[in-house]
């Protein structure tokens, strides 16, 4: 639900503009651009969720560690 208004609507509506006045060379031509940055936006969701992850893991891990040492 969250990338639908994060796909670049005007690529969208020129791909579908173009396969519907027949000009399918521009039509697959601004599919593939709309498609490359579409893709684009989902990579840095996906490094950014990763990235988070890892950063709370390593403060997690670093809250026990602290925690076992301060019982000993």
């Amino acid at each position: 639900p969250t990338f639908t208004p994060l796909v670049p609507g005007g690529g969208a509506y020129y791909t579908m503009l173009y396969l519907f006045n027949g000009e399918y060379t521009r039509a697959a031509n601004k599919g593939a651009e709309t498609f490359i940055v579409s893709m684009a936006i989902i990579l840095g969701f996906v490094v950014v969720t990763e990235f988070f992850k890892l950063y709370t893991r390593i403060i997690n891990e670093r809250k026990k560690l602290n925690e076992k040492n301060k019982c000993s």
